[in-house]
């Protein structure tokens, strides 16, 4: 499970690894469940050389309430992508904003 803690308001990124084992084609793609609106994922545009790419999760408070949310987010790919298809549970905690 990846667990992302925010204040309300905030906009933060985090980066998942896609590894693969083998050689050949790096061939993957993702699919959010529910397309949850505090929720936006991009691959690389610029992808490495070898056997790790990148997947930038930005997750979007500004328009969230104080409380938890949730979706998953499935992962999948050709034979040598490791452990594919991979559902990974997100969850979203929103705290209430900082008071100065």
């Amino acid at each position: 499970m990846l667990k992302v803690e925010i204040s309300s308001g905030a906009v933060s990124t985090r980066v998942l690894n896609v590894g693969r084992e083998g050689n050949g084609d790096f061939e993957w793609g993702y699919m959010p469940a529910d397309q949850p609106d505090w929720l936006s994922a991009h691959r690389s545009l610029d992808p490495e050389e070898g056997d790790i790419d990148t997947l930038a999760l930005t997750f979007d408070a500004t328009a969230l309430s104080a409380g938890d949310y949730m979706t998953m987010l499935k992962v999948f790919g050709l034979s040598l992508v490791r452990d594919s298809p991979q559902d990974i549970p997100i969850m979203l905690t929103v705290r209430p904003p900082e008071t100065p």
